[in-house]
């Protein structure tokens, strides 16, 4: 179905209100609508997963990073968002289990009152192999995205004080770039995504979840203790834990 402006708004608030298992939210820019962030609350308390993606730039002026720490500290509300940041991003897409938009439409409240948007719904009842589609190049772009760290009000006002005023991050700094765990690509250093594309995809086409491999994310040198869950060797691991994202490496 092909919509225009008001369409894309109104389809966009369907998506996220009609949702039963998962939303995906696929934007370059953020200026998220009051009203869709209740939405997105709605689904949030249903406990409904939430996955945002967004533009990485490297060189925001003061007051443009100032507006998106504005729009990312709104969304501390909704508890079951996942943010994702990834360079380059121009794609428009709106999605939960059953449709897809693909349009022009930003997450941007000015788009919706100031331009000429269009787009189109899929439906997974419709066309199952297009809205498949979509869904499998959300998961390419999600896992070749980075994540942002944006802690619920819940559970800020929960972290506790440090007693020593000890900083980890003032001694430590995560590196920005790592090696694929299979090949040694060059990749950015994330974590929860540490195969290349190409190792990515490979990956998928066998029932095998956490297979040992061959290499550490972080210093690239052969170790076949490594795995998707476990991808640095103990001594990363060790040098790195106080400033490790949590709960990653709890199981070490």
């Amino acid at each position: 179905k092909f919509l225009t402006t008001a369409g894309v708004a109104a389809q966009i608030e369907e998506i996220i209100k009609n949702a039963k298992e998962h939303i995906v939210l696929i934007t370059p820019y953020l200026d998220v609508h009051t009203l869709w962030i209740q939405r997105l609350q709605d689904v949030s308390a249903r406990k409904i997963p939430i996955s945002l993606i967004y533009r990485k730039e490297n060189n925001l002026k003061e007051w443009q990073q100032d507006k998106l720490n504005g729009e990312l500290d709104k969304l501390k509300a909704v508890e079951t968002l996942s943010i994702y940041e990834i360079e380059n991003l121009h794609a428009k897409c709106f999605m939960n289990e059953k449709a897809a938009i693909i349009t022009s439409m930003n997450l941007w409240a000015y788009s919706e009152k100031n331009n000429r948007e269009m787009g189109i719904v899929i439906t997974k009842l419709g066309d199952r192999e297009m809205y498949n589609e979509a869904l499998q190049e959300f998961e390419s772009i999600k896992y070749s995205s980075l994540p942002v760290r944006v802690l619920s009000k819940k559970v800020e006002a929960a972290k506790p004080k440090s007693k020593t005023g000890f900083k980890p991050s003032a001694r430590y700094q995560l590196p920005q770039s790592g090696s694929c765990i299979r090949c040694t690509t060059s990749i950015a250093f994330n974590l929860a995504h540490p195969l290349c594309t190409k190792c990515y995809h490979e990956w998928r086409k066998y029932n095998n979840p956490n297979p040992r491999e061959e290499y550490c994310l972080m210093c690239s040198k052969p170790d076949q203790t490594t795995t998707l869950n476990t991808p640095l060797c103990y001594e990363c691991w060790q040098e790195y834990k106080f400033v490790l994202p949590m709960p990653w490496g709890a199981h070490r």
